[in-house]
């Protein structure tokens, strides 16, 4: 449906509004398409990314939601520090694609690195990673914003500036959606190498119990909370570790593709300097 309605709207903005939200002028410049390519993969990346590593937290280290989020301050952190950075050196020297090709190469080796955590890993590793993340983040979160208001005319600059955020979050919404489903395929496909927990959640159907393998933290909660498996629960927990894991690592991995998108796309980009344009 997502292409047919492009496709739709599209047409209309194009053909039959008198006014359109998104004029044709907006792409006059041919750094436009690739700019607007980099907010859909930078979206796709980073929310997936944060969603993820939350869900690693809660189910690998027992943490709760909260505590959860309050783990992923690291990579906030880099997002900060770098956003701050890339600003101040923007605005001294008046450039700012470098960061887009700086950013895709901190994420590259973040989700990397990421991907390989698992339940014996030290807090100083996922702090380093998450940070590392969160650096390739924050390169391009604002730069972004920045080069596609330097690639417009001024009067179109609110619009520009629109479009953009409005693609990050189609990006975020496409980039959780994909790995959701590679995520659950994974854990589908391999539930049946761990017989402990198989046979745990074949006991939990039999005794009229939902247990669905791809919603992990349910299927914690049901091993553990229920008598019928006290005998196994230490061990099944252990293979539902094991198993999120082995999806999660895929999962990060597959992120890769937004970031050697942006950088394929950043040599399409047309650099106005800022100074240039003010």
């Amino acid at each position: 449906m997502f292409p047919v309605c492009t496709a739709i709207f599209i047409f209309i903005e194009l053909r039959v509004a008198r006014e359109p939200i998104v004029p044709a002028a907006l792409f006059i410049n041919s750094s436009i398409p690739a700019l607007l390519v980099v907010a859909f993969c930078v979206g796709g990346a980073f929310f997936s990314a944060v969603y993820y590593i939350s869900l690693f937290f809660q189910v690998v280290n027992g943490e709760t939601a909260t505590n959860a989020g309050v783990k992923t301050i690291p990579l906030v952190f880099g997002v900060v520090v770098l956003s701050i950075g890339s600003g101040i050196t923007i605005s001294k020297t008046g450039r700012y694609k470098m960061f887009l090709y700086i950013g895709p190469v901190f994420m590259t080796a973040g989700a990397v690195l990421i991907s390989y955590l698992d339940v014996n890993s030290l807090l100083v590793q996922k702090i380093f990673y998450l940070f590392i993340f969160g650096i390739g983040g924050g390169s391009m979160i604002q730069t972004r914003i920045l080069a596609i208001q330097a690639a417009v005319p001024i009067q179109l600059i609110a619009i520009a500036t629109a479009v953009s955020q409005t693609f990050m979050t189609l990006g975020g919404a496409f980039g959780i959606s994909v790995l959701g489903t590679i995520f659950n395929n994974v854990i589908e496909s391999n539930v049946k190498n761990y017989p402990t927990l198989s046979a745990a959640i074949e006991t939990l159907e039999k005794a009229g119990i939902p247990a669905d393998p791809t919603n992990v933290l349910a299927l914690v909660g049901k091993i553990h909370g229920n008598p019928i498996l006290a005998n196994v629960a230490a061990k099944a927990s252990d293979e539902v570790i094991a198993l999120f894991t082995g999806a999660f690592h895929i999962a990060y991995l597959t992120l890769l593709v937004f970031p050697l998108t942006v950088l394929v796309m950043t040599l399409f980009i047309k650099e106005v300097s800022m100074r240039q344009k003010h």
